[in-house]
């Protein structure tokens, strides 16, 4: 199948359009490609191009897909691994601008190459004796993702390897998908830094769809009901929040949604919150008779509670609206991808199967 390569002088900027091929809604994956970028110079001007694969100093380089820039360097040219979907329009260019010591570039040639070796190739000729060569040739399929694998049961490092519930949801979606996985690890606050940036394909770290979060990145469909639930003793009478009153205590983590909840909706009934640091020392409140009952993510009680030594139990789900999903740069096409291969593994029953082995328990509900 054929592929465009559009060549466009905007200004002094000259853009390389590579459109990928079209195909039918759900038969194609995204592909991954390799950006090569490197630099030519001749440098006893006797019309020879030498190669050299260093870089033209000052040069700044940039890709951008469907007008999303994935890829910047300065100073350094060397090669990017992209994520392109299918039918994605793939822009390559310098940013011919003034650098200190050198003249602004002009563009005085432009010539599109095609090679078996690299078939998406062009050429810039700059200032008539410099060149800078781009090419998009397909790479691996993998699909990287970002994560923080400080959050059992999601994502955590065991033996050397990051497992969880999130880990094997990307695995399912990434084989429905035909590619394999490269799990990157960061701090949670990097995440979304970083894949504007483009150091990855995928947020996969039990992230909260939030506005402000959306306003970075795009979301997938939600993958994850965050909802709350109530938990008692095991010789508890309690069946709901209903049932709690003027003189009981409610244990919560603090600085989280339960406790949120609870201030609003237990409280003024003259119920008393207590908050503490730690999760699982308000957990072990309610076990212990210290508090009357707890409110708590119901992902964290279900894990707390695979347990077989707890006795503890859960009574009632309080819906809080909160759901996690899959981040994504803004207008990435793999998003359109994934929400596809995440809706077959809810409706086929891998969802649930996978949540179990992690949660103990089928789904409350499916998002």
């Amino acid at each position: 199948m054929k592929r465009a390569v559009v060549v466009a002088l905007v200004g002094v900027a000259m853009l390389l359009a590579f459109a990928a091929p079209a195909f039918a809604a759900g038969t194609a994956p995204p592909a991954t490609y390799r950006l090569t970028i490197s630099t030519y110079w001749d440098k006893d001007s006797d019309g020879v191009w030498d190669a050299n694969e260093g870089v033209l100093p000052g040069a700044e380089c940039v890709l951008q897909v469907n007008g999303v820039v994935r890829y910047v360097t300065t100073d350094k040219c060397g090669a990017a691994k992209v994520l392109i979907a299918a039918g994605a329009t793939v822009i390559a260019r310098p940013a011919l601008n003034p650098i200190a010591g050198y003249p602004a570039y002009q563009v005085t040639q432009a010539t599109p190459r095609l090679s078996a070796a690299q078939p998406h190739t062009a050429k810039v000729v700059m200032n008539g004796n410099r060149c800078m060569r781009f090419g998009l040739a397909p790479d691996k399929q993998t699909l990287t993702v970002g994560m923080d694998p400080n959050f059992p049961p999601f994502e955590s490092i065991q033996n050397g390897q990051v497992v969880g519930f999130d880990v094997d949801l990307v695995k399912e979606i990434a084989a429905r998908l035909g590619f394999a996985v490269e799990f990157k690890n960061y701090p949670f606050d990097e995440l979304i830094p970083r894949i504007q940036n483009g150091e990855f394909d995928m947020i996969a770290s039990a992230m909260t769809i939030s506005e402000g979060r959306k306003e970075l990145v795009d979301f997938s469909d939600p993958y994850f009901n965050a909802d709350a639930c109530m938990v008692v003793a095991a010789d508890s009478a309690l069946t709901s929040t209903g049932d709690l009153g003027p003189g009981d205590e409610v244990a919560v983590q603090g600085g989280t949604t339960s406790e949120w909840w609870a201030t609003q909706n237990l409280a003024p009934k003259g119920v008393t919150v207590t908050a503490y640091d730690n999760g699982v020392d308000a957990f072990d409140a309610v076990g212990a008779g210290d508090a009357t009952a707890g409110i708590f993510d119901r992902w964290f009680a279900e894990y707390l509670l695979t347990n077989p030594a707890r006795t503890e139990r859960i009574v009632q789900g309080i819906p809080t609206g909160e759901q996690f999903g899959f981040g994504f740069q803004k207008g990435d096409a793999l998003r359109s991808s994934v929400n596809t291969a995440l809706q077959g593994v809810k409706a086929d029953g891998t969802y649930a199967d996978i949540y179990e082995t992690w949660f103990g328990v089928a789904p409350a509900s499916i998002p």
